[in-house]
């Protein structure tokens, strides 16, 4: 492979892979980047009217449920409505933590004190395992043997069978790392494409 297929297979690699990393971003864009600076009570309670969205209220916050996981615009499992207020104690009824909540914040209601959740770590798994794809993809391609630098010796190119001293020399150590990196790429590719599936299915839950 000469330097110049190599330079246009890495380009276009790259820039393949980082497209997937925008894509990914900008799908995992939360509706709070388009929220009003604060929606009154009075337009908490009508929203499944007026912006076809669930919002609930918690803390001096508002929340949008309009894609979370069971809930739609008729509210959560027949019993918590949209347009409503709810307090700690009847979020932690559910089989899930308080901090669940968190990642549907909106914005806050309008002269309210907001209290909200902690966010606390959470972890975006779509956008890592791109990030982690891009990375092992890379190192898969820099120790591939087939590249200018990272050149295998050949049993045949000495004065006999195996390695000796007069085979291909200055042979690029890391390349036996290169199946590794391989693997790694295809694996976190395939959870990369798992998520996506999933998220198509059952809406955004990683």
């Amino acid at each position: 492979m000469s330097w110049k297929e190599f330079l246009m297979s890495f380009v276009g690699a790259v820039v393949s892979v980082i497209l997937i990393i925008i894509l990914s971003t900008q799908s995992g864009v939360s509706a709070a980047g388009k929220a009003p600076k604060c929606l009154t009570v009075e337009q908490v309670k009508s929203a499944t009217e007026g912006m076809n969205k669930c919002l609930t209220i918690f803390g001096g916050g508002v929340y949008d449920f309009s894609m979370a996981k069971k809930w739609d615009l008729t509210g959560h499992v027949g019993g918590h409505l949209c347009g409503k207020e709810y307090s700690k104690e009847v979020i932690e009824e559910g089989p899930h933590k308080l901090a669940v909540i968190d990642k549907f914040y909106f914005t806050k209601v309008c002269g309210a004190v907001e209290n909200t959740i902690p966010a606390g770590i959470k972890i975006n798994w779509f956008r890592l395992s791109a990030y982690l794809s891009l990375v092992f993809f890379v190192l898969n391609f820099a120790t591939c043997f087939a590249m200018p630098w990272g050149k295998f010796p050949e049993p045949w190119k000495g004065s006999r069978p195996g390695k000796d001293k007069s085979d291909f020399l200055g042979a690029f150590p890391w390349t036996h790392w290169h199946k590794v990196w391989a693997w790694l790429a295809i694996f976190t590719l395939g959870v990369h494409g798992l998520l996506g599936f999933a998220g198509v299915l059952f809406g955004k839950w990683y």
